[in-house]
């Protein structure tokens, strides 16, 4: 799925082509920044979860979206592992583990699936 098809499923979403764009380029320097920043614990996962919500807040996604929005981006090949860590790291930290249920267990098939491969 192209990331436009993903974030254009979302309801209320009526973004322009420039939006679009600076929101995939935010979302992929957050794929960057926790590749290249990643450290265990607390802190780091609370601060790329506030960095993820201040972007989408940008565009007028809330808290109440991140969910779909998460389970949309798992299928936007080029953000599948951005939405994995970002799925982990809420669960993680909110303590809510029905957060993104559906894609987490998809999530865990996947990766079995590619572990017996």
């Amino acid at each position: 799925m192209l990331f436009s098809n993903a974030i254009n499923g979302l309801p209320n979403t009526d973004l322009t082509d420039e939006q679009m764009t600076e929101l995939h380029t935010g979302i992929k320097g957050l794929d960057s920044f926790f590749n290249e920043n990643y450290e265990e614990g607390d802190k780091f996962s609370n601060a790329f979860w506030d960095k993820f919500s201040i972007l989408i807040n940008k565009y007028g996604f809330d808290i109440d979206t991140q969910e779909t929005i998460l389970d949309r981006l798992y299928e936007v090949e080029e953000l599948k592992n951005f939405a994995m860590n970002m799925i982990i790291t809420i669960r993680n930290i909110s303590g809510e583990s029905d957060f993104c249920e559906y894609t987490y267990e998809q999530m865990l098939s996947d990766m079995q699936d590619d572990y017996d491969s």
